[in-house]
């Protein structure tokens, strides 16, 4: 284009994969002269994100949610606000959150907030993928430092990790993806502490029971703290949770939980509720497990230290199962779904608390049936920014800004 006398060279495809993005970010680092390089839809954002770091001449942002002049084109507020587009260097590092669907996710809002508030040379994108395997071979290099991990990939990124972390791999899920110094990708589990703190701290005779009741970061075990002002998220071993093996008398004891000898309904047989029933089980609860398909709640029963039943949804929602605390760890009831609910209301009236891991909405269909049954209800608020706050300090060594994070995800809620 330039031989032929142009100023400025403009390419823009679709990408059907997100691994297209690849091509287009390669052509922006490698061209010869002044160059808009991008893939449009939600799979190409990166494209648009990531141009100033590749050296794109230009992107474009839409002034608002509802002007886009093409799709996938992100707003000008979100590009030079929450991705800090005019502040990327080269060698500024990517992280991302990677789900299908992903566009719900407040991830980038609380990650990247909290990355500009440390100072952090970094920039966390949303990643629209089909296929974890492939994408995680294509965006192999080291300026990919970490994901983020979501519905429906947990499973499989358990099998593409290079190494896996002893309490993830006793879960069987991982939601964290952190690159190592030698390029190797290891994978942990902040799901299971985000959630059995958040449900704990709604069982406490003083606690509040309203989704604005947010939870400190307390953990298990107290997390070391580093005070670098790089990325050194493969040199945070120290703050992850390596070590926290499930009933191996480390940590809390079961004594010290007010789960134990309660009883546990977890609805869903994935990722999270595979770390929500196995974490349920360490501090001393009964687990039952109730999924759509009851194969697959067996299977996972079958796994568990200490045994645990597995029932049909249909069973829980004609009130064959009864407990102390309904979990749901399932999408149903997620926007844009959110009049769905994963149980009948007839049923929530023999729980005492109602948790939900959806996020948005905030307040879920199931919490406002608990809540007119007189349960006391646990937002997936809670367990979210516990499970991200973990996350940041392995992607980066540094302590975690919870209040900041808390606060970002709640004004993008609209609390």
């Amino acid at each position: 284009m330039w031989a032929s006398g142009a100023d400025v060279a403009k390419i823009a495809t679709t990408a059907t994969d997100i691994s297209d993005c690849a091509r287009v970010l390669t052509l922006l680092k490698t061209s010869q002269g002044p160059c808009i390089a991008l893939c449009m839809g939600e799979r190409g954002q990166p494209t648009r994100m990531l141009a100033a770091k590749y050296g794109g001449y230009l992107t474009f942002g839409a002034l608002g949610g509802d002007k886009q002049s093409a799709p996938g084109q992100p707003t000008l507020h979100q590009l030079i606000h929450m991705y800090r587009l005019p502040d990327l260097t080269p060698n500024c590092q990517i992280f991302g959150v990677i789900g299908n669907p992903v566009s719900h996710s407040r991830s980038p809002q609380l990650h990247n907030a909290a990355m500009a508030a440390t100072g952090i040379d970094a920039v966390y994108l949303p990643l629209l993928v089909d296929n974890l395997k492939k994408f995680l071979k294509t965006y192999s290099s080291a300026d990919y430092g970490g994901f983020s991990v979501t519905i429906p990939h947990k499973l499989a990124a358990l099998e593409c990790a290079d190494e896996v972390d002893l309490v993830a791999q006793q879960i069987g899920a991982v939601n964290t993806l952190v690159r190592q110094p030698g390029g190797s990708l290891k994978g942990y589990n902040t799901d299971w502490s985000a959630a059995i703190t958040a449900i704990e701290n709604g069982l406490q005779p003083d606690s509040h029971t309203t989704a604005e009741s947010m939870p400190s970061q307390q953990q298990d075990e107290s997390m070391s703290r580093h005070s670098s002002n790089s990325v050194s998220g493969p040199g945070a071993e120290e703050a992850t949770m390596s070590g926290r093996v499930f009933n191996d008398g480390q940590g809390e004891t079961q004594n010290g939980s007010v789960l134990k000898g309660r009883t546990v309904v977890v609805i869903g047989a994935g990722g999270a509720g595979k770390a929500l029933a196995f974490g349920a089980a360490h501090k001393g609860a009964k687990v039952i497990i109730a999924n759509r398909t009851v194969e697959k709640a067996e299977a996972l029963a079958a796994q568990m230290q200490g045994g645990a039943q597995a029932i049909s949804l249909d069973q829980l929602s004609s009130g064959e199962a009864k407990g102390d605390v309904l979990a749901n760890t399932t999408s149903i009831g997620m926007h844009p779904q959110e009049d769905a609910s994963p149980v009948s209301s007839s049923v929530l009236a023999s729980f005492d608390l109602v948790f939900d891991a959806v996020y948005t909405p905030m307040d879920t269909r199931l919490l406002q049936d608990a809540r007119a049954a007189g349960c006391k209800t646990v937002s997936g608020v809670e367990m979210f920014i516990g499970q991200a706050a973990e996350q940041f300090e392995l992607f980066t060594g540094k302590e975690a800004p919870i209040d900041l994070m808390r606060q970002v995800v709640l004004t993008s809620l609209g609390q």
